[in-house]
């Protein structure tokens, strides 16, 4: 990276690809530019191409140039203008750097709106003209990012680990103002569309994790008083309903001392027992509770919380290990001062400076478990007088923590059983969504978790969840058109069995209907893999340039053609033809529209026109493709399911391109290599005109 020092500053502008260009300013006060916190610890991608520039150097003034592209820096009054063709949208700015933090401001448009900054408590989805602070908060920001985009054709994401300020036109109508605690200016600018935005922004901070197949399920969490068998009972109901189910999971009460956040905890063994020669004798794993739930065709989840040093683990990352070994000898602190530091320490009695957090949880895999949920508590704390290792304060750490927790379980369950985790999480900073997924921790399953994963699928955060809402039909609505659903029933008594009969109805239909989505669901996840687009998409993301989705704050996309509405009778139609998911009836689209729904229903289901639509069948291995009137297509996908073998190109993707109208009915399907573990069978897939009853012409090419 080539620096260039002008009027005790140091500077530095590098296009990482056509569409994506870094800025960096630091005084000489503070140091020489070298690699960020979060390039140090591997949570940047690399850049696939740099494109030079040539770079001219007049008194008081840095040109940086491409054939596209322009950026332009007046040192002395450190105010900068990037110009361009194409993508490449003019932007003037303005920075400001002294001992305590730096600044970056924007000029807007009237016009411009806001969006991203992802999961806090907001009721819009546009920004403007308010200010937000990126802080990993308890209740108030969950998964904040220091990233958001505008409908002008831009995006910034600000590189940092410490907190920042984000004020959208607040205080100045046609300002944005960026500024954290760092001493430099480090900001990425992207160019394009949304998706196009979206795609660089998850290129530089990781794609959405692919989930097992089985995280596309259904998750129970049961009542943390309940034991062994009273989760194989409810395994067993599950079954007997035949309510899907992928999951059961058990809360602080399965261990032996509660709430434990050390690397010591162990099974409480008066609820859950497993006998110690399952240990010694493999074989006799199949006789413990955990084996009777793996035969049943559930997988266990524990839960989990974390309070520990798990920067020591980073040292090899960091590269530091020989000097942090003769910088400081590891001990706990007796006394509430380290005089070494001169400041206070927080006195860490879980860390073992050798071991990795995820090293103590290996015993628990081998025991069976297959999945982890990792509660927020601890994680949102903040701890001003903790010195991490290296030195490095709560300051630097905070934000961060549980994107570095995700990645280490990420990477320690992945090289101790070759399988993908479900290892899901509570909060989030930049980059969570290559290595876990989330639900909304503790908002509820109404418009709160709603905005969250709305705002978190803005910043890439692909796999987002909440917990359901069982007791009401549009809370059963929404907590099911989501990737993946959760019932939390930590001290309550949700089994779905014991609901109201009405509502057990509504429970079970939604609950099926979700896993006949599975086909659909699982081919967007990779689409999100490959691309960085969530599978729920907020409406801006989808029409930034229909100024009518802004206001669109009850309703997604889910995929390309499901069109949900919550919590609302009132929902947009953009612009074409939609398909009530419930009744058929035909829609003209750009306007608003007040809807209705069958009395056993939770809330608006929407079809686009062009619709191919892949429902599993009921009780069968088969799918059948509903077709809506239109031209559309659909990329289906399978792979086996549970390993990381589609990285290596094992996996099957089946084009599917339809033409549905006037009386005719065509289909064109290209089938792939069928790949291991593919559940793509050509005679188990059929074709069915969803709002005509008419024959299906199908042309099939190899």
């Amino acid at each position: 990276m080539k620096t260039y020092r002008k009027e005790n500053h140091s500077f530095s502008v590098v296009r990482y690809s056509n569409n994506m260009l870094r800025i960096r300013i630091k005084p000489t006060f503070a140091g020489d530019i070298g690699d960020s916190f979060m390039e140090r610890l591997e949570l940047l991608n690399e850049p696939t191409d740099y494109i030079e520039p040539e770079v001219n150097r007049t008194n008081g003034e840095l040109s940086f140039r491409w054939q596209d592209m322009v950026c332009d820096i007046d040192v002395n009054q450190m105010s900068l203008k990037i110009t361009g063709k194409g993508n490449v949208k003019d932007l003037r700015c303005q920075a400001t750097i002294n001992k305590r933090q730096s600044s970056f401001v924007v000029k807007t448009a009237e016009d411009e709106e806001f969006f991203g900054l992802g999961y806090r408590k907001i009721d819009s989805l546009s920004l403007k003209g308010k200010a937000y602070k990126n802080h990993v908060t308890y209740g108030a920001a969950y998964g904040p990012q220091p990233f958001l985009y505008s409908n002008g054709g831009y995006g910034l994401y600000l590189n940092t680990t410490r907190d920042s300020y984000f004020d959208i036109c607040s205080k100045q109508p046609d300002e944005l103002l960026i500024s954290s605690q760092e001493k430099e200016i480090d900001i990425f600018c992207f160019f394009g569309s949304p998706k196009e935005i979206l795609d660089q922004y998850t290129a530089l901070t990781g794609r959405p994790y692919l989930m097992p197949k089985t995280g596309y399920g259904l998750m129970f969490i049961g009542n943390e008083k309940e034991t062994q068998f009273d989760i194989l009972n409810d395994a067993e109901r599950f079954l007997s309903e035949k309510i899907p189910c992928n999951y059961i999971g058990l809360e602080p009460g399965w261990m032996d001392t509660h709430y434990d956040v050390t690397v010591d905890k162990a099974w409480n063994k008066e609820r859950f027992y497993m006998p110690w020669w399952s240990d010694e004798r493999k074989q006799f794993q199949d006789e413990t509770f955990v084996g009777a739930l793996r035969r049943k065709g559930f997988g266990l989840s524990l839960w989990l919380c974390c309070d520990y040093d798990i920067l020591w683990a980073e040292q090899g990352r960091l590269n530091r290990e020989e000097e942090i070994a003769e910088e400081i000898e590891f001990e706990f602190y007796e006394t509430d001062f380290d005089e070494r530091a001169h400041s206070p320490i927080y006195m860490d009695k879980i860390t073992k400076r050798d071991e990795p957090w995820f090293e103590h949880l290996k015993k628990f895999i081998d025991d069976g478990v297959s999945a982890f949920k990792q509660d927020p508590a601890f994680l949102c704390n903040d701890h001003p007088d903790r010195l991490y290792a290296e030195q490095y304060t709560d300051k630097e750490i905070h934000n961060i923590y549980v994107t570095i927790l995700a990645r280490q379980v990420y990477e320690g369950y992945k090289e101790h059983t070759g399988m993908r985790p479900m290892h899901y999480t509570g909060v989030g900073y930049t980059g969570i969504q290559r290595f876990a997924p989330s639900w909304t921790c503790d908002c509820g399953g109404r418009e709160e978790a709603l905005m969250g994963i709305l705002l978190s699928g803005m910043c890439g955060h692909m796999n987002m969840t909440c917990d359901l809402d069982v007791k009401t039909a549009d809370g059963i609505h929404f907590g099911f058109l989501l990737p993946w659903s959760q019932i939390n029933s930590w001290a309550s008594v949700l089994q779905p069995w014991y609901m109201e009969s009405k509502m057990y109805e509504i429970f079970c239909y939604y609950a099926r209907l979700h896993d006949r989505l599975l086909p659909y669901l699982y081919s967007y996840a990779r689409k999100g893999n490959v691309s960085g687009m969530p599978i729920v998409r907020a409406m801006p993301l989808c029409y930034p340039e229909d100024a009518q989705s802004f206001k669109a704050n009850r309703q997604y996309l889910l995929g390309d053609y499901l069109l949900v509405g919550c919590f609302d009778h009132k929902i947009y139609l953009p612009e074409g033809k939609w398909y009530d998911f419930w009744t058929n009836n035909e829609y003209e689209g750009g306007r608003w529209i007040e809807t209705s729904w069958p009395e056993n229903r939770g809330g608006a289901l929407f079809v686009k026109e062009g619709a191919i639509l892949p429902l599993k069948e009921e009780g069968e291995d088969s799918i059948t493709c509903h077709l809506y009137p239109g031209k559309g297509s659909i990329t289906l996908y399978d792979d086996d399911g549970i390993t990381f073998d589609y990285e290596d190109g094992k996996y099957v993707e089946t084009q599917v391109v339809s033409e549905y109208g006037n009386g005719n009915c065509k289909v064109r399907i290209t089938w792939g290599d069928e790949g291991e573990g593919s559940e793509f069978d050509k005679t188990k897939m059929t074709f069915r005109t969803a709002i005509d009853d008419m024959d299906v012409l199908i042309q099939t090419e190899i």
